[in-house]
């Protein structure tokens, strides 16, 4: 039990950990930073199990208590679009942005049927979980034109924080499109999750 422990306690993101039980886990009690999302911590914790033990460790033996102490980091972990282009003929998306002062790109490619606008939150969404920028899961409920003359688009968003991820909060934000349709749905994504993440427009 104490190397597993040791081990646990590794994990980047975990701070200390507790497991009860004699010869069997019963239970895993970990206090982590919000430095990575708790069900990234989950998964690595039950590899190491299930490589040290032999045996599936289920999920709800694992608490997490998160503390809010990575303020230092955080200004590493704030996002900046700086642009987001769609292929001609293509349904591929390609963002630039920062993390922090790194430059990065990523290209999201989806399907034909998708529409632009649809295709680029999609894709800000992956690189939002990607780089771990937030601690739950994002799911997209609707992203639709809206405003005189159809110059703005509106992001439906349903954000599921907390342990396991049971209680869903549903965003919104709008953007005006000023000709870029892909920039505009990908910021009006980020503009909805605003309260969970750390985000910059400089626009």
């Amino acid at each position: 039990m104490k190397k597993l422990k040791k081990q646990i306690e590794s994990i980047d993101g975990v701070i200390s950990c507790r497991l009860t039980g004699d010869n069997d886990i019963d239970e895993v009690h970990i206090i982590s930073d919000d430095s990575r999302m708790p069900k990234r911590i989950v998964r690595d914790i039950e590899t190491i199990v299930l490589v040290e033990t032999g045996e599936e460790l289920n999920h709800k033996k694992i608490s997490i208590a998160s503390l809010n102490n990575y303020s230092e980091n955080n200004n590493e972990r704030v996002i900046e679009l700086i642009t987001v282009y769609h292929e001609n003929n293509r349904p591929i998306c390609n963002y630039k942005f920062k993390i922090g002062n790194e430059l990065k790109n990523e290209s999201i490619e989806g399907s034909n049927v998708e529409g632009i606008a649809w295709l680029s939150v999609k894709g800000m969404i992956e690189i939002i979980e990607k780089y771990e920028l937030i601690n739950g899961s994002v799911q997209m409920q609707n992203v639709c034109l809206t405003g005189k003359d159809s110059n703005a688009v509106l992001v439906e968003l349903q954000v599921f924080l907390g342990r396991n991820y049971q209680s869903g909060q549903k965003l919104l934000g709008a953007v005006y499109i000023n000709n870029n349709l892909p920039l505009a749905a990908a910021k009006a994504a980020l503009k909805a999750l605003n309260r969970q993440i750390n985000y910059t427009d400089l626009s």
